[in-house]
């Protein structure tokens, strides 16, 4: 059932949830809020492959020693985005890419669920997506390409609903580039099409180009995880992740809070489940908790397919449709992933993103103007690696260097830390200066 929606709702929506997603990714920026390092590692691999080194970040190099990103993680995408940065090279420009495409994946939850239901059954289940907890995890949780992939499986779907094959196997291709994992979510989108279409002669033949897509994704997975990122770097280091199974009772609670945020509709339609299973399956085997919590990146396949799953669901039962649809709404309003202030203890479900500024907010502003002037290796803590990432010299860690400039704030927890990783690697603080000290932001220069 098509109905008619009004394209200046779909641009509202567009421009609101850009507008609204950006600017508080702006609050987190400009507060020092961003601290797991992701946002600088990805600047500083785009701003080194302008500047001569190829996807090189000084974290992963310490860490792993990757020589370029491609070592840890398998994203050839991030290419696409060189031109932009180029033009704009900040971290900042990143935070509002992410924002587009997490927006233009709202507008296309409404407009596929416009081509499938009634104008007033279309925007109650697409509210369930565009005030998705996870949706909002993805977007305020750093920078990742696999943001990308979001609106590109929505695409890809509508593509395959209208038959545009050519254009379906494209936007495939460009799903498989933003991660080494993705094939599992470009299979799991060619497996819900055999589904639907049913399990006999006449539709695998029909689908033999979703088959072949499949194999070939799986192959392409199967090399990147095996023999390119080994061969780039020091083999592939979240192998172990998958090494030891265990069921736990936070797992489980996380499995039924994820679809609980789509009101069960998921569980509705079996077929759906089963093409849904291989990014369910990749999220439970992982012994990493991040990746069975609200609030990172790890759903991004995850949060479109189940949405289609959604939509399938309501169709077959629409008589209580409704309730379950308020029901999931108001489970995501419960596990919204931010907060104004550090909460007390930590959520075994939600990482929350902190809008409360860092201690010191307007001396680390100034103290970070000055840094950027200043020549030679630069030693700070995650808080700052961000705003310096438009430099190749910018490590958080001492491993290996001896660091001409030290930029801490000693009234955070890894300011202190970064101070004490000095004393451990036997950088001494005695050979440095004091240039810059105020509100607990201090600069050090080394003397020599």
């Amino acid at each position: 059932m098509k109905s008619l929606i009004d394209k200046k709702l779909l641009v509202i929506i567009f421009i609101a949830y850009t507008f609204i997603i950006f600017k508080t990714c702006l609050v987190l920026y400009e507060n020092f809020s961003y601290k797991s390092l992701d946002l600088g590692i990805f600047s500083q691999s785009l701003y080194s492959t302008l500047n001569g080194k190829f996807m090189y970040n000084t974290v992963e190099a310490q860490l792993y020693s990757a020589p370029n990103h491609f070592a840890v993680h398998f994203q050839p995408i991030l290419l696409l985005l060189l031109p932009v940065y180029a033009i704009m090279p900040s971290p900042v420009v990143l935070l509002l890419i992410q924002a587009i495409f997490l927006a233009l994946s709202a507008t296309l939850a409404l407009l596929i669920a416009c081509e499938e239901l009634n104008h007033r059954e279309a925007i109650l289940v697409a509210s369930l997506y565009i005030f998705n907890s996870s949706l909002l995890g993805i977007a305020l949780f750093e920078f990742h390409p696999v943001s990308l992939a979001v609106p590109l499986f929505f695409i890809a779907y509508m593509l395959l609903k209208r038959g545009k094959m050519k254009l379906f196997y494209l936007t495939s291709v460009l799903i498989l580039l933003t991660k080494e994992d993705s094939f599992l979510g470009v299979v799991s989108l060619s497996l819900w099409k055999i589904l639907m279409d049913g399990l006999n002669p006449e539709s695998f033949r029909k689908n033999r180009g979703l088959i072949l897509l499949s194999i070939a994704s799986m192959m392409y997975g199967i090399i990147v995880i095996k023999v390119v990122i080994p061969h780039l770097g020091m083999g592939y280091i979240y192998e172990s992740l998958y090494s030891e199974f265990e069921l736990t009772r936070r797992k489980l609670l996380y499995f039924i809070v994820f679809n609980a945020s789509f009101g069960f509709l998921t569980f509705l339609s079996s077929k759906g489940l089963v093409s849904v299973a291989l990014p369910w399956l990749e999220s439970m085997l992982s012994s990493r908790d991040t990746q069975t919590m609200i609030g990172f990146h790890y759903p991004y396949m995850l949060l479109p397919l189940s949405y289609l799953v959604a939509i399938e669901g309501f169709k077959k039962s629409k008589k209580v449709a409704v309730s379950l649809i308020v029901a999931g709404i108001l489970t995501s309003m419960a596990t919204i992933p931010i907060t104004f202030k550090p909460p007390k203890a930590e959520n075994p479900l939600i990482h929350f993103a902190v809008l409360k500024p860092i201690p010191g907010k307007d001396a680390s502003w100034e103290a970070i103007t000055i840094v950027k002037t200043l020549e030679g290796p630069i030693y700070t803590q995650p808080e700052f690696y961000p705003h310096l990432s438009t430099r190749i010299d910018v490590y958080v860690y001492p491993k290996g260097i001896k660091p001409r400039v030290i930029l801490v704030n000693l009234n955070t927890w890894n300011g202190k830390r970064a101070i004490k990783r000095l004393k451990d690697f036997r950088i001494k603080l005695e050979e440095y200066k004091t240039v810059f000290k105020k509100d607990g932001v201090v600069i050090f220069i080394r003397k020599a």
